[in-house]
């Protein structure tokens, strides 16, 4: 996993390394769907919320780009 990143960035170049991590991080999001649908019922669960409230996706989006991007980074 980490030669496959490296040698991406290698492509895109290091600049680019928050772009393109988010870029993944969205694609990670569409395509998982079992494990999105298992991390946004856990998410609601450790907030306190419904397992349907519409804020959910939205937060689970936006930790899957940052959380691979910052992964892209260092």
């Amino acid at each position: 996993m980490f030669l496959a990143a490296r040698s991406l960035l290698r492509v895109v170049g290091f600049a680019r390394a928050g772009a393109t991590g988010r870029l993944l991080g969205e694609m990670q999001y569409r395509l998982g769907g079992r494990d999105r649908r298992r991390m946004q019922a856990e998410m609601a669960q450790a907030l306190g919320r419904p397992a349907d409230d519409s804020a959910l996706p939205a937060m689970l989006r936006e930790a899957y780009r940052v959380n691979t991007a910052a992964v892209l980074e260092i």
